[in-house]
């Protein structure tokens, strides 16, 4: 193998590794913004707590109209609070107004300096940035069940199993970790558009619809934040599902205002 190749093959393995790094900024970034859309009023803590669990534990806070740049031991970040409209008829760019007043969302961007293995001796890191945006919508969580303390799982196995049209085999635990379910109503809605194949449509047009049984558990199982036993619980069912009866969706889900809101 010549020297040319050798250090090709040595930038490609940096290259794939920034990737890899700004992927996995990003969800942090992602799951950041969301801790601190839903505690607005403490929001700067929120986003450092959530950077420090998943190991971006030295931070400098930029604040705005400044500019700080990432050191090799320390990462950035900018916190904004401001206001999203998800109104589909505004374009995706401009829903998130910063700083506008209620707010109801905050942006978070980090900006870190990326490992070279390889070419480091030649070239300074790059900087891997990453933003994202999270809205907090009161209106918009429901609980499923009624948090009962026990459940008679053979009785509720054939109940449901005629239900969906199909034999069903769930645990106690199962059912319990069912009932105790908390799920986000708008991500529910994403997941239920992306089951029904609607693109570019308000909350409210995806309530409108109707869909099977299967096509709901689905969604509800590929919403994020389930714990595991809930989740499989769900993928149960909607792999035991075979009635393709279609429910009303806006029969048992009124978002209210929400409902006008893009997906997303």
């Amino acid at each position: 193998c010549t020297p040319v190749a050798l250090a090709l093959t040595a930038f490609a393995i940096d290259e794939g590794s920034l990737y890899n790094e700004r992927r996995a900024a990003q969800s942090i970034v992602d799951l950041a913004a969301i801790t601190a859309a839903s505690n607005i009023t403490n929001a700067q803590q929120a986003v450092l707590t959530t950077l420090a669990d998943n190991g971006i534990t030295s931070v400098a806070v930029q604040q705005q109209g400044t500019n700080v740049a990432p050191t090799a031991t320390k990462a950035v970040v900018q916190i904004v609070p401001g206001r999203y409209t998800g109104v589909s008829t505004i374009a995706a760019g401009n829903r998130f107004e910063a700083g506008k007043l209620p707010y109801n969302a905050v942006q978070v961007s980090l900006k870190k300096q990326g490992t070279l293995y390889f070419a480091g001796s030649i070239m300074a890191p790059p900087t891997l940035g990453t933003t994202a945006i999270a809205s907090a919508q009161p209106q918009a969580a429901f609980s499923v069940g009624s948090r009962l303390a026990s459940l008679n799982g053979g009785i509720l196995n054939a109940l449901i199993g005629s239900l969906l049209g199909g034999n069903i085999s769930l645990s106690v635990m199962d059912y319990n970790s069912l009932i105790s379910a908390d799920v986000d109503v708008l991500s529910f809605v994403d997941q239920l558009a992306v089951q029904l194949r609607l693109t570019g449509v308000s909350y409210s047009d995806v309530l409108a619809s109707k869909a099977t049984v299967g096509q709901i558990a689905t969604a509800m199982a590929n919403v994020p934040g389930l714990d595991r036993t809930a989740k499989i619980a769900l993928q149960t069912m909607a792999s035991s599902a075979t009635h393709t009866v279609k429910i009303p969706l806006s029969t048992f889900v009124d978002l209210g205002s929400v409902g006008d809101l893009g997906l997303g």
